[in-house]
């Protein structure tokens, strides 16, 4: 099964069977201004609109019940096309932030934790965890004086694909 976003002719997830065949909508919407999402065996993970209150959220859709769920919500607008969830299924790692200035967030899907930010702010998108969940890359560009990341080179224009370590260390 293949699932992609879609804005015509209605904005949703949809799937389509990857033999071919009708393509079926799988949830209504997704967060602005883009869809992130990622599947995994048992659903699938998206970033939602912004709800009545203003908060930002990352929903589940349980393939085994088609019900959908938040499992994260943030007062950070989502901003990157990626978001991962941790090879155990306990975390999520995805770039929140404003405008251009964005860092990686790691989530605990139970919520029973408050996020940890990984990243410092600068232009960090498309985090993906490693096979053992011990390590996430991620691309990284410094803005203006937000060049966490740089060593030994400044240009504002380049991008770097950094590998770190998923707890902060």
């Amino acid at each position: 099964t293949l699932y992609y976003c879609h804005k015509v002719p209605e904005k949703g997830i949809w799937r389509i069977p990857a033999q071919g065949g009708d393509a079926v909508q799988v949830t209504a919407s997704y967060g602005p201004p883009l869809c992130a999402m990622t599947v995994t065996a048992q659903g699938l993970y998206y970033t939602a609109a912004p709800d009545s209150s203003n908060k930002y959220s990352i929903q589940f859709v349980s393939f085994s019940t088609g019900q959908s769920r938040p499992v994260v919500l943030s007062e950070r607008p989502f901003v990157s096309l990626a978001l991962s969830v941790s090879p155990d299924g306990r975390f999520v790692a995805v770039a929140a932030g404003a405008d251009r200035q964005a860092a990686i967030w790691i989530h605990e899907l139970d919520g029973s934790r408050p996020p940890r930010r990984l990243t410092f702010d600068g232009e960090n998108r498309f985090p993906i965890w490693s096979p053992d969940g011990r390590r996430i890359a991620l691309v990284a560009r410094g803005i203006a004086l937000a060049q966490w990341w740089r060593r030994g080179s400044s240009h504002i224009d380049q991008s770097e694909l950094w590998i770190m370590n998923a707890d902060g260390s």
